[in-house]
């Protein structure tokens, strides 16, 4: 049975505080009534900017000239509402609630044609009621001990697999829980690296891998002509103009390469700049992508911004790395993050990157599973690359040689 009262609190606690719509991964799907629905996904698009009944009421009319919601049943939803406290419980719990309800449709339709789509909708149905299901750490071990003993006897699960030099480095490749911190310079090729390279590596390599791209830089297009450099060997600058300037046959290269990356299950976030946005975003991939593989790329550190305010940019950065990490623990997802270096790596006669040299928070090492620093050794030999790894939970530390093509965007793996 359907509790339409949770419904009400949970859209009477965004009510009275609008913000918290940033802070909580809420879904307007979960919503069974058509006034709740109605309002939560009105609450949604305003992500916080109007605050007040009277202007959350005018965007309701201005987006359905039909709507049935009234002031005056937002005056009686909000005012239903005693404390926001329980929000991330009752939101648990809505969400609980509508898995039950699509499993409950779900076995009908089996029940009447058990087709494949139809197990596939049930299996995906029952991994995420398994999800949110999962009960509070309590420290119990008993399962790790089974994990183990299992490994014993049987081949272990070796991660996303990346570059070859990488995957040996980390023990076998990346792993669900990982926070991975990638340091440059400016204009050494981060965003090449780790958005570009590392995403399509994990894509060729590792079958039904979804990923996530959080670029606070560049737009879309800009990602994506990346993508298509690399494939095609066509310069980005070429890409900007493309009807101009390319003949027919790079053209034709162009199309190919984008039939390619639409077989990807990738996507580009490129405005998401809050901690919490992107907290909700990487929470609705991983409920919608279920048990595969998944990895999250953000780019850069730097850019990435948080509701709350603090006087001292070092504490907010301290904030969204634990964030991160935490994240990453919760899902068992890999985390990639990519970070500007500070000034002073300039100033040095060896320039080779140290954690110290890690912008703006020390918490970047504290919190990162691994942190690797791309280095040109040699200005005057841009195609020779490191990636000297300075952190390693997970193994060695090291340096890792690569071969970059600038106009390419492609970075190869060089083993000696």
């Amino acid at each position: 049975m359907i509790n339409f009262n949770l419904e009400r609190e949970v859209v009477g606690s965004f009510l009275k505080e609008p913000d918290l719509i940033n802070d909580v991964y809420c879904d307007g799907k979960w919503f069974m009534g058509p006034l709740y629905k109605e309002v939560f996904v009105a609450l949604d698009i305003l992500k916080g900017e109007k605050t007040s009944l009277f202007e959350i009421y005018n965007f309701i009319t201005s987006i359905n000239d039909h709507t049935q919601v009234t002031f005056k049943d937002l005056s009686e939803i909000e005012n239903s509402v005693v404390t926001t406290s329980h929000i991330d419980s009752n939101v648990e719990t809505l969400h609980k609630q509508y898995l039950d309800v699509k499993l409950i449709e779900t076995s009908r339709k089996a029940s009447e044609s058990l087709t494949d789509e139809v197990k596939a909708d049930l299996k995906d149905v029952i991994t995420q009621i398994e999800r949110v299901s999962i009960k509070k750490d309590v420290g119990k071990l008993d399962e790790t001990y089974s994990e183990i003993e299992t490994m014993l006897e049987n081949d272990g699960d070796y991660g996303i697999k990346t570059f070859g030099n990488l995957d040996f480095k980390l023990g076998g490749g990346l792993f669900g829980g990982m926070l991975v911190t990638i340091g440059a310079r400016p204009g050494v090729g981060k965003t090449a690296f780790g958005a570009v390279n590392l995403v399509e590596q994990a894509i060729r390599c590792n079958k039904n891998i979804a990923v996530d791209v959080f670029t606070l830089e560049m737009g879309k297009r800009e990602m994506v002509n990346r993508f298509v450099s690399m494939h095609t060997g066509i310069s980005t600058y070429k890409l900007r103009n493309p009807n101009k300037i390319l003949t027919n046959k790079e053209k034709d290269n162009v199309r190919n390469c984008l039939s390619q990356l639409k077989t990807y299950n990738m996507r580009v976030h490129d405005t998401s700049s809050t901690i919490q946005d992107i907290r909700n975003q990487i929470k609705a991939r991983v409920f919608e992508h279920g048990d595969k593989p998944y990895m999250v790329v953000i780019d850069y550190l730097g850019l990435i911004k948080t509701n709350e305010r603090h006087k001292d940019r070092r504490l907010e950065i301290e904030s969204i790395t634990r964030d991160l990490k935490i994240l990453a623990n919760e899902l068992n997802i890999v985390i990639v993050l990519l970070s500007q270096l500070s000034r002073g790596v300039e100033h040095r006669q060896d320039k080779t990157p140290i954690l110290s040299d890690l912008r703006e928070s020390g918490s970047i090492e504290q919190d990162s599973n691994v942190v690797g620093f791309l280095h040109c050794p040699d200005e005057q030999e841009k195609e020779n690359m490191e990636l000297v790894i300075r952190k390693n939970r997970e193994g060695s530390l090291g340096i890792l040689k690569f071969k970059f093509d600038g106009n390419k965007m492609r970075f190869e793996a060089v083993y000696e």
